[in-house]
């Protein structure tokens, strides 16, 4: 640690992430980090939940019902720990610092199938200019650059807008997430090929269908997503058979 970073965390403490206990450097601390897992067991394939099942190579029940436009999605970390926490901190403190440090993590800890198979492009959620505004920066884009790094594959952060101001997606039940999203984003030109969709988190899925129909439209072939957390709905995680 050079002299001014000891002057800084002595002076000028900072706090993890995570638990908000005092740490030597900005992030999380040490208990939190080794929380910081990615996400392990049964998931449906094309929307990444857990599944209670303790096989794999399932698709969920609501992907059955009504199959969205991408492909499949990465939920790197679990929401309900210290990345989620990270994330809430860095988006209503606000503190951008805070998303930097997670999609740093995230680039680290990339799903082996992204890895291996890359996209053609790299295409960030897009915010509205007023919720850019409002806020000071744009989250997706934070964790996109990260990763479009991390994969050496170009970012397009222009192609895709947001068109109308839309209300806050948290504390909106999915038929209010949808009718909030309805003609919400625009391509501007023809986009073919593979994308892969990067946002900071995953809920219900409501703005990922929404952006993949949009690119369907628009001739994209291949459409894949990645979110840094997941919220995973209560009660899917796989329950052990007893062995008596």
């Amino acid at each position: 640690m050079s002299f001014s970073s000891k002057f800084i965390s002595v002076f000028f403490p900072t706090k993890c992430l995570g638990c908000a206990l005092e740490t030597d450097s900005f992030g999380l601390c040490d208990p939190c980090l080794h929380l910081l897992t990615p996400r392990v067991g049964a998931k449906c394939t094309v929307c990444d939940m857990a599944l209670r099942t303790l096989g794999k190579g399932h698709i969920c029940g609501k992907c059955l019902d009504n199959r969205p436009c991408f492909e499949t999605t990465y939920g790197v970390f679990e929401y309900d720990g210290p990345a989620g926490r990270a994330i809430r901190k860095g988006k209503y403190a606000p503190l951008p610092e805070a998303i930097d440090y997670i999609a740093k993590q995230t680039a680290a800890h990339l799903p082996a199938g992204l890895m291996e198979s890359p996209p053609a492009m790299i295409i960030p959620v897009p915010l509205h200019w007023r919720r850019i505004h409002q806020r000071g920066f744009n989250p997706p884009l934070i964790i996109a650059h990260a990763v479009a790094r991390a994969l050496d594959r170009p970012l397009k952060s222009r192609l895709l807008r947001r068109s109308k101001h839309t209300a806050e997606q948290a504390g909106l039940d999915e038929k209010g997430r949808k009718r909030n999203l309805r003609h919400a984003f625009k391509c501007r030109k023809h986009i073919p090929g593979d994308i892969l969709i990067v946002d900071d988190v995953f809920t219900t899925g409501t703005t990922a269908r929404a952006i993949a129909q949009t690119l369907k439209r628009a001739g994209c072939e291949r459409i894949r997503i990645l979110c840094s957390a997941y919220v995973d709905p209560p009660n899917t995680r796989p329950v052990p058979m007893s062995s008596g």
